[in-house]
């Protein structure tokens, strides 16, 4: 019943539009922006204004590894119990392309977690120009 729980739960905070920042590497300057629509499934939209460009574009993630399993005891101080536990991966590394309305391209790169709902990453301007980004 747990890994139900635990499957619902992930499906139901993977489908949540997320806000993101981009941070300025070089000022400090926060921007804001988020995705358009859910993040359930591995691919979406996100958009930004970032020094008063209007930025959008496709992000795609993919989850990574295998499934996950073990077999733990349990003490109950009555006879012994074994646990069996298992899992199936919630996190992935993420690529988005956003084109800015004025010409800027930005190339980021992030891990995501669909467990949780968020990532973090980095961000290239086609000027040079870098960026820390979150999702959350």
């Amino acid at each position: 019943m747990k890994s139900l729980a635990g499957i619902s739960a992930l499906i139901l905070l993977s489908g949540c539009s997320v806000s993101s920042t981009f941070i300025d590497r070089q000022t400090g300057v926060v921007y804001a922006g988020r995705t358009v629509g859910g993040t359930y499934g591995s691919q979406g939209r996100i958009e930004a204004v970032i020094e008063g460009e209007k930025v959008s574009g496709q992000w795609t993630y993919m989850v990574g590894g295998t499934s996950t399993g073990g077999i733990a005891p349990v003490n109950t101080g009555a006879a012994p119990v074994v646990s069996v536990v298992t899992g199936s991966p919630s996190a992935g590394k993420g690529l988005a392309n956003l084109r800015g309305d004025k010409g800027s391209v930005f190339r980021c790169i992030f891990e995501w977690s669909a467990w949780t709902g968020s990532g973090i990453g980095e961000c290239s301007r086609s000027d040079g120009r870098m960026y820390d980004m979150t999702l959350k």
